[in-house]
C-alpha cells in the first residue's frame, strides 16, 4: 500500500488520514436518494399489501371464509368487480367465490373471463390471484313469492 501513497501529494495523503481518524465525515445521503431514486421507492409495493389485506379483511367481516382453491368445475367463468376484488360467475349466477388480486385495475372486470384448471386460475390478463373466498349463495325465492 506504502508503493500507492509515494505518488501522492502530501495534501492528498492528509485528505485520505483525515477520513480515516473521523475528522472528515463522508455524507452518503445524496447517493442513498438517487440510488433510490433509480430502484423506485417501496412505499407503493407497502400500499398494494395494504389495500389487498383490507379488502380481504372486509370481505371476511361480510362473512367470506378464505379458502385454498375454487370449488368449481373446470371451465371459463364470468368476472364481476373493480379493483383488486372479482366475484366469479356461470351464466349469470354468483358462485359465491371472490377473489382478491395482486393488482388492481382502474374501472370494471365485469365482461372479462376466466377459466378455472383444478381449482385455480393458472393466468389472469392482470396480476395473480392473492386471495379465494367462499361464502355460500343464498337461495333467492322466486319473483312474486313471500315467506310467512
Amino acid at each position: 500500500m506504502k508503493h500507492l501513497l509515494n505518488d501522492m501529494t502530501e495534501e492528498e495523503k492528509n485528505s485520505i488520514r483525515e477520513q480515516h481518524t473521523d475528522k472528515l465525515k463522508v455524507v452518503t445521503e445524496s447517493f442513498s436518494k438517487l440510488v433510490g431514486s433509480k430502484l423506485g421507492d417501496v412505499k407503493p409495493i407497502n400500499e398494494q399489501n395494504e389495500r389487498r389485506d383490507s379488502q380481504v379483511k372486509y370481505l371476511e367481516t361480510q362473512g367470506y371464509k378464505v379458502v385454498p382453491k375454487f370449488e368449481l368445475a373446470d371451465g371459463e367463468y364470468d368476472l364481476k368487480g373493480m379493483g383488486y376484488v372479482c366475484s366469479i360467475f356461470k351464466d349469470g349466477k354468483d358462485t359465491g367465490f371472490i377473489y382478491v388480486t395482486t393488482m388492481g385495475i382502474r374501472g370494471p372486470w365485469d365482461g372479462t373471463k376466466v377459466k378455472v384448471v383444478g381449482g385455480q386460475i393458472p393466468k389472469l390478463e392482470f396480476g395473480e390471484v392473492y386471495k379465494i373466498l367462499y361464502k355460500p349463495v343464498e337461495s333467492v325465492p322466486s319473483s312474486g313469492t313471500t315467506q310467512n
